[in-house]
């Protein structure tokens, strides 16, 4: 940033008019290059600045970030307008001046911003347009360092007014900023009005999903899905794989991005810390440090929240008593996984996200485990699971969320998913069957017929009628896994 500045401060000292510049203001084309900043940013932001929302407490950062993109901006126009396009005019001329240094200006940030080529092309056109016109290059510095200033200040009271941060605008959404750490800014014609009101409940959803839309290549992982976890239940998210579950709750932990909608987590942006801090996480896939033992990868995760569990607690919820002095480089699979559940309520989180949290254990470490949700959710807090264990989703969900080819197919208790599959179960003992109305599917086992129809009425007519003999009778709901083999299009 040094650097920047000395560019502007010697910019300021020694800057005179071009004498080829049509126009050669000099130092009155200073308010030129004000108001051609502020018209790139109106026309390409298409944003008002409400400055009654900037909280006072925000003035200094917003002052080093104005100073910060003020530099970038100075030590970017002494290279791409002061050096290059002064250079080009004198060998090739305006024209091909013009062309090859917006070009490059644009290029110059692909690697930081990819393809928003079209903004970069306008306001790089625009800043060497300032320049060429009045001979000025410290109106070009103050064209360039007002609208990205502008930017700044546009994205800051948006942050104050607006409750949700919407993330993964398309590039079409994108304007020009200066590469680096504080250039971070969110495209703000993706923002949704100032006026959006917050949710009506006390407080925002632990996590929502809101017409979430993610692609990998030609793959459509998610296709508008909406999800809300409400606060203090168990919410178990289940579908085939590939449907688009891991996507979810990565997007939900700020680890994806979305190509369109908006993810929320507490009400905020997931890619903003303070939106994780009240979160614990067990992803699908773990992995630790290999010479650290146990139980210092434990005290390592704990340290990261304001009241966690006590070490021994955590290790000895998880079964991890008699290995914590061990390596994690030689912890079995489901030891890891056993770790990777401790790691995820250690910090006592208002919120915990669990991929496949069971996957490799047990019969008894299993159990363990859902007695840990269990009583963790108890206590009000809540749970997102994903699982394969339907006998899980059965014993642990206050909710089930059905998501098959990226969208969400059903939703509701799991009583209430096995009614909405809308079949019931018959089973009976006999040597053979006669013709039955209705009847979905036939299994025979053992001697035993399992029926699945939408009537059961009728076929029990029509066994009553036939005289077929009603041994070991039976006539219920289907299953939560036969529920989700049907709303999913698998087979029984």
């Amino acid at each position: 940033m040094t650097l920047w500045l000395a560019a502007f401060a010697w910019v300021a000292l020694i800057d005179l008019p071009r004498q080829d510049a049509p126009v050669a203001l000099g130092w009155p084309a200073l308010p030129l290059g004000a108001i051609a900043g502020a018209g790139m940013f109106a026309a390409l932001s298409q944003q008002t600045i409400d400055l009654a929302s900037l909280r006072r407490e925000r003035a200094p950062a917003i002052l080093a970030r104005s100073l910060y993109l003020t530099g970038q901006s100075s030590y970017e126009e002494v290279i791409w307008r002061g050096l290059l396009f002064t250079w080009l005019v004198s060998v090739l001329g305006v024209g091909p001046a013009f062309a090859l240094s917006t070009a490059g200006f644009a290029l110059a940030h692909f690697k930081s911003q990819g393809w928003s080529g079209a903004v970069h092309l306008a306001t790089g056109t625009a800043f060497a347009g300032v320049f060429y016109l009045s001979g000025s290059l410290l109106a070009a510095i103050v064209a360039h360092a007002a609208y990205n200033v502008l930017i700044g200040l546009a994205i800051e009271a948006q942050r104050e007014t607006c409750p949700f941060e919407p993330i993964g605008a398309p590039a079409a959404a994108t304007y020009h900023r200066p590469a680096g750490p504080a250039s971070a800014l969110l495209p703000l014609n993706d923002l949704p009005p100032p006026t959006a009101a917050p949710p009506s409940n006390p407080g925002p959803a632990p996590a929502e999903l809101r017409g979430v839309v993610k692609r990998f290549g030609e793959t459509e992982a998610l296709r508008g899905i909406d999800l809300v976890v409400n606060e203090g239940e168990i919410l178990a998210l289940l579908g085939p794989n590939g449907a688009g579950k891991t996507t979810s709750i990565g997007i939900l932990l700020g680890l994806r991005r979305p190509d369109s909608g908006h993810a929320l987590l507490f009400g905020r942006n997931p890619v903003h810390p303070e939106a994780r801090r009240s979160v614990g996480a067990t992803p699908q896939d773990l992995a630790f440090p290999p010479t650290l033992r146990v139980r210092e990868i434990v005290d390592l995760v704990r340290a990261h929240f304001a009241a966690p569990l006590e070490t021994s607690a955590a290790l000895s919820r998880f079964g991890l008593t008699d290995i914590a002095a061990r390596q994690a480089g030689g912890l079995s699979g489901g030891q890891r996984r056993r770790l990777g559940l401790a790691l995820a309520f250690v910090g006592q989180p208002r919120a915990v996200f669990l991929d496949e949290p069971t996957a490799g254990l047990d019969v008894d470490a299993r159990r363990a485990a859902w007695d840990a949700i269990s009583e963790y959710a108890v206590e009000g807090r809540t749970v997102l699971l994903t699982t394969h264990y339907l006998e899980e989703a059965e014993r642990l969900a206050s909710r089930v969320v059905v998501i098959h080819e990226g969208r969400v197919v059903a939703e509701g208790s799991p009583s209430a998913l096995r009614d909405q599959a809308g079949l019931k179960r018959i089973r009976i003992r006999a040597d053979a069957l006669p013709e039955l109305p209705g009847v979905v599917e036939m299994r025979r086992e053992n001697g035993h017929y399992t029926l699945y129809t939408a009537d059961s009425e009728a076929v029990v007519r029509v066994l009553v009628a036939t005289g077929v003999p009603l041994h070991d009778f039976e006539v219920g709901s289907v299953s939560l896994e036969e529920a989700f083999l049907l709303l999913t299009g698998g087979k029984l």
